[in-house]
């Protein structure tokens, strides 16, 4: 510690650090995955505080901001710069993770004891899956493991997270506890053998994340999906309409036997027998998450974070994260159906450069048959931000549109036998 307050001094008054006074660390080295993975997830937790700040902030800067024409777009922007950054974080915690693709929360050293077994130095995994401990020589407890693998408990198996914090009031701690100690303290009760675990801490930090990550697991609470508040944000300020213009790109008629009712009713549904669902299917989607239709505006919105992997292309990864919100627009006195679609890519090149908005209209035609339903297809992109590419953008957008809209047409299909 006193070095490094030491190379600080020497920093801030201009003056080189004395040969032989070596920094503790390189500071050009490339840090390694775990490292990423800390930094990141501080930084992560940093931004989401200031996404709070900014929401509560919001109506007071709306009222300060209110004769100005422009004012809900440029916060839409300082929006949108905190969800982007949120992005970017994300994907480094996941490309770096080394915890089976879970979202590493903290990486932490830590003193533990499986049972009644003695007190032996960790490091412990948190995600949001579970946890994990670490160590460089072999137990014979359930934690067996190796320096860079160990079995994942998962939060199902924890009945029960108590927390001691030597520094809180007796209500802010958890766990009662007439022991001395400056170390904060967690006690695991587990479904599985050892039973117990019991963990040691030197700060309350890491135990309160523990038992934050286990209380998440245990009520249901579902995580945020990254870079899905911008697109709500949108469909509020617009009420479910483009905000760029769209162009017609597919026509065809459905199959038999479907009215506008009808149509409507079946992209309401949950689950894999909306045809929504089925498209994403086909189309390989990894790691899905559905959230449930939900009111909006007046409609109805629903919203899906996968994994989608891509075609080989120039500069492109092998696949992407893609946040995705379907719109269904509030009913025109029964006389059409209009499903928007708002779709971000969130690993491509440009990723924060542009929206990719689809907008299907269907509409009641008259046919030899009687009344049929017809779809038409709008294509549009929203340019927020700079690109160099726009033109290769926007027409590997078109073809992968027209290429899906078949397998569209198949899914209603499915949908109706």
């Amino acid at each position: 510690m006193a070095k490094c307050v030491k190379h600080f001094c020497f920093r801030l008054s201009g003056r080189r650090v004395p040969e032989g006074e070596a920094p503790l660390c390189s500071e050009h080295a490339t840090p390694d995955n775990a490292e990423a993975v800390r930094a990141a997830t501080r930084a992560l937790r940093q931004v989401r505080s200031l996404q709070r700040q900014y929401q509560q902030l919001l109506p007071t800067l709306r009222t300060a901001l209110a004769s100005s024409c422009v004012s809900e777009a440029r916060l839409l922007h300082v929006r949108t710069g905190l969800v982007d950054l949120e992005d970017l974080l994300e994907g480094s915690v996941t490309a770096n993770s080394a915890s089976g693709g879970n979202a590493v929360c903290e990486v932490v050293t830590c003193i533990a004891a499986e049972g009644e077994q003695p007190w032996c130095p960790r490091r412990m995994l948190l995600s949001d899956a579970g946890f994990s401990l670490q160590s460089s020589q072999s137990t014979q407890g359930f934690f067996v493991s190796s320096e860079r693998a160990t079995e994942l408990m998962p939060w199902s198996d924890v009945q029960r997270v108590s927390v001691f914090d030597p520094n809180a009031t007796p209500s802010q701690s958890s766990k009662p506890s007439s022991r001395q100690s400056n170390l904060c303290e967690a006690e695991l009760e587990l479904s599985k053998p050892p039973g117990r675990l019991r963990l040691q801490f030197g700060t309350a930090g890491p135990a309160q994340v523990l038992q934050q990550l286990w209380q998440q697991s245990s009520q249901g609470v579902s995580p945020p999906l990254p870079g899905m508040d911008v697109l709500i944000e949108e469909l509020k300020l617009t009420k479910g309409s483009p905000p760029c213009p769209t162009r017609s790109v597919f026509t065809a008629v459905l199959p038999d036997g479907l009215t506008i009712s009808k149509v409507r009713e079946i992209f309401s549904t949950n689950g894999r027998e909306n045809p929504i669902m089925r498209l994403h299917d086909r189309m390989g989607a990894q790691n899905m998450v559905e959230r449930d239709w939900e009111p909006l505006a007046g409609g109805l919105v629903k919203c899906l974070h996968f994994v989608q992997p891509l075609k080989p292309q120039p500069m492109a990864p092998e696949k992407t994260r893609v946040s995705l919100v379907y719109f269904l627009c509030p009913s025109a006195e029964g006389s059409k159906v209009i499903l928007q679609k708002v779709t971000r890519a969130l690993d491509i090149p440009y990723a924060n450069s542009f929206r990719v908005h689809h907008e299907h209209t269907f509409v009641e035609v008259p046919s030899d048959k009687g009344p049929q339903v017809s779809v038409d297809m709008g294509l549009g992109i929203n340019w927020v931000d700079r690109c160099f590419v726009k033109q290769i953008i926007e027409s590997s957008t078109r073809r992968e549109t027209l290429e899906s809209m078949q397998d569209f047409m198949d899914c209603i299909s499915e949908t109706m036998a």
